[in-house]
């Protein structure tokens, strides 16, 4: 039984892009604002930061980390201008949402790297628990 808030992944196989373009085929007027699953450290305060740096005049705000060289895609508000942008890549035959970012114009709001470490394994996710509960 589907929930009526769910949203179904129209844009098969094309991971988080897809689910990204079947949030803006429910609503293109919305704003979205996505976030990984495998990121336990992003707390209140983070997400606080970038809903504070919110630009809507940009096609996205993105969290970076003060040492990485790339925005985090799946750390992201993403404005409604962001969705024909999308579109326009994936005609070009591309589907990843960081492509986009990097060639568009988008708020950074940069963070410690530490608050967005990805979690991809058991031993990641042990040592995750153990610090989250420390």
């Amino acid at each position: 039984m589907r929930k009526k808030d769910e949203i179904s992944d129209k844009f098969i196989n094309l991971g988080p892009f897809g689910g990204i373009c079947s949030a803006f085929q429910k609503d293109p007027n919305a704003a979205w604002f996505v976030l990984a699953t495998d990121v336990p450290f992003v707390n209140n305060d983070v997400i606080q930061q970038l809903l504070k740096h919110r630009n809507p005049s940009k096609a996205a705000t993105a969290i970076k980390g003060k040492n990485k060289e790339f925005v985090e895609p799946l750390i992201t508000i993403y404005e409604p201008k962001a969705y024909p942008i999308l579109l326009q890549y994936l005609t070009q035959g591309y589907s990843c949402p960081r492509k986009m970012l990097i060639n568009s114009d988008v708020e950074i709001v940069e963070i410690d790297d530490a608050f967005i470490r990805n979690i991809n394994t058991p031993e990641e996710f042990e040592n995750a628990k153990s610090e989250i509960n420390n």
